[in-house]
């Protein structure tokens, strides 16, 4: 999974999204996810992770079973967020930071400096951080 925070879902963004999910292999979604409220008043510096200004949450995640799929995942979500992080805002949720290259901790450096895949397998199920 690989997520970013958006100020709003402009129809350009809705465009990108739908040309995303008609290639996207079997598995894989872009959820947005609604913020504001609590989350919203409280200050990025006060907890975790920064971004709790944003309107919206988005992400690409990939669910497969079969390691030979494993490069068409990985692609599909990297090219999917690619596409997506030009209509992304500053700050990240730190769950989606880290990637094959980078652990997550060297992601929460790198976050740290600028203020600003570890894989997980459940039994046979595959999903990712794309990198």
């Amino acid at each position: 999974m690989k997520g970013a925070y958006l100020d709003s879902l402009p129809a350009d963004l809705v465009d990108v999204i739908v040309e995303q999910m008609e290639r996207a292999p079997e598995g894989c979604s872009i959820p947005i996810w609604a913020q504001g409220g609590a989350l919203g008043r409280v200050s990025n510096d006060a907890m975790a992770f920064t971004g709790r200004d944003a309107a919206f949450w988005i992400g690409t995640e990939a669910f497969w079973e079969d390691p030979a799929l494993d490069d068409s995942h990985f692609e599909w979500g990297r090219s999917a967020m690619d596409a997506i992080k030009p209509f992304s805002t500053a700050g990240h949720y730190v769950t989606t930071l880290s990637s094959p290259e980078k652990t997550l901790c060297d992601s929460l450096t790198a976050l740290r400096s600028t203020n600003g895949c570890a894989r997980s397998s459940a039994r046979t199920i595959r999903t990712t951080s794309f990198g």
